[in-house]
């Protein structure tokens, strides 16, 4: 059905993609910021001329959007105190009532573009990496074709990019977590995927190498914080958790095979450049080396363990992983021989390009429309 809609769907947002790697390329580094902004502004173009099938999960958030647009500030605060995630009951009641209901995935796409790619410009900058990198850095991370998920599902992709910001500030630029504790609130209060990526960073922070006893302090309080949010909103959570599962057994739930094929390459892209950057001599601090990897290695085994049980999870853990690859990437750029840069770069580019084919072919992309005759 719409085939023809749906081709050219997928050659716009193909084009668009090496339209701005190709910018990137020839750009200088101080045009790094400026050219992935005017991507991001394009891409929520796109997202805000997208028409769901009837039925999509777009569609259905739509309905949601139109009925908080048209609560008063006392229904909302009352829908509020009843809801698990109620960061999520505000957006979309304050885009709601703007009633324009494409504004849902334009601001949506924006906002988690804006959360990754500023880690990626900002990453880029510190380590002055190569322009030619970055392109294929940005490549590498738009080749699962998760823009379709970002302006369909929204709201566990948000709160993934929160983790994810949160999550690159505090290893490579020294935040503390304690100031990130905003980022954390928010995704977990967004979406119930949220919550639990805060605990498996919890997780991670509790095991990673830390330099002094404030760090172990703060490890603590976080500790204290989760248990507090699991007892007040995880159990709902947990309950759909147990669902799913059934769900699974009874072959009661959703599962598409070309979609576990292409996250199961970036999970697979993401092991390899882990890899290789334990085979070079890296100038990064051998403890922030250490704790990208344990992160790393939590995410991959929350995916891999998950994909029996429940398709969602193991589809949302591995975007993570999608994410996180491009840092390891221009992490390998500041160290590797010519030889090495050759070889990883031919690998990473055949995989990404295999996985964007795939993605627009087969993928959940390839349902992305514009227009229809």
């Amino acid at each position: 059905m719409y085939l023809f809609e749906r081709m050219l769907g997928t050659a716009t947002f193909f084009l668009v993609l090496i339209v701005a790697c190709n910018s990137l390329y020839v750009a200088n580094g101080k045009q790094i910021k400026q050219r992935l902004l005017l991507y991001i502004t394009a891409l929520a173009f796109l997202a805000f001329i997208f028409i769901p099938n009837r039925g999509a999960d777009l569609s259905r958030l739509y309905y949601a959007l139109h009925l908080y647009g048209t609560m008063d500030i006392y229904d909302i605060a009352r829908a509020c105190s009843h809801s698990s995630t109620p960061v999520m009951v505000i957006y979309f009641w304050a885009i709601g009532m703007l009633r324009v209901d494409a504004l849902l995935p334009m601001i949506s796409c924006a906002l988690f573009y804006s959360l990754v790619f500023s880690c990626y410009w900002d990453f880029a900058e510190r380590l002055k990496i190569d322009v030619k990198i970055v392109a294929l850095a940005i490549f590498l991370c738009m080749s699962s074709g998760i823009f379709f998920q970002v302006i369909s599902n929204i709201r566990s992709y948000l709160a993934t990019a929160l983790v994810f910001r949160a999550f690159y500030t505090e290893q490579f630029t020294g935040r503390s977590p304690f100031k990130n504790i905003l980022y954390y609130l928010v995704a977990a209060l967004f979406h119930s995927f949220g919550l639990a990526l805060v605990i498996l960073r919890v997780v991670h922070i509790c095991f990673t190498n830390s330099k002094n006893m404030l760090q172990k302090l703060i490890s603590t309080a976080f500790v204290l914080l989760i248990i507090f949010l699991m007892m007040r909103y995880g159990g709902s959570y947990l309950n759909a958790l147990s669902d799913k599962a059934t769900d699974y057994i009874a072959g009661e739930s959703y599962f598409y095979i070309w979609e576990v094929i292409i996250h199961s390459l970036q999970i697979a892209i993401t092991v390899y450049l882990l890899i290789k950057l334990f085979r070079i001599d890296c100038t990064v601090d051998q403890i922030v080396r250490n704790n990208l990897a344990l992160f790393i290695v939590l995410i991959t085994m929350v995916a891999v363990m998950s994909l029996p049980f429940d398709y969602s999870i193991f589809l949302r853990t591995s975007v993570l992983l999608s994410l996180v690859s491009p840092l390891v990437l221009m992490l390998l750029s500041s160290a590797w021989s010519k030889k090495e840069h050759d070889c990883i770069c031919a690998v990473v580019f055949t995989w990404s390009t295999v996985s964007l084919c795939l993605a627009c072919a087969r993928g959940d992309l390839s349902s992305y429309k514009f227009l229809l005759l």
